[in-house]
């Protein structure tokens, strides 16, 4: 899944592209299925500047997921519920904000 997902996201992407690929990963690597848990998406800002995206996805059993994605360069860091890394990825740079932000 994770060659076949980078690659599609060499092209131009909205905040809820990113948002809705980070929910995937996060969810593939718990093992849980979308409906089954609910993802947070919280603005990262510097200097009242957007900078980045803060994603959480919350499952049974207290499971916590984590992403985290830089608006500067388009990277994407995903965490799994150890806080280890498991993922890097490129998505597009210069995103535009989710509209409830």
């Amino acid at each position: 899944m994770e060659a076949n997902a980078t690659e599609a996201l060499s092209n131009q992407f909205d905040a809820q592209q990113v948002a809705d690929f980070a929910r995937q990963t996060l969810a593939a690597k718990g093992r849980l299925y979308g409906d089954a848990a609910q993802l947070q998406c919280v603005p990262i800002r510097r200097d009242g500047e957007l900078c980045g995206l803060h994603f959480a996805l919350r499952g049974p059993r207290e499971v916590l997921l984590t992403a985290v994605w830089d608006a500067s360069t388009g990277a994407l860091w995903c965490y799994d519920s150890r806080g280890e890394r498991f993922l890097r990825t490129q998505t597009a740079i210069g995103v535009k904000p989710p509209k409830n932000d």
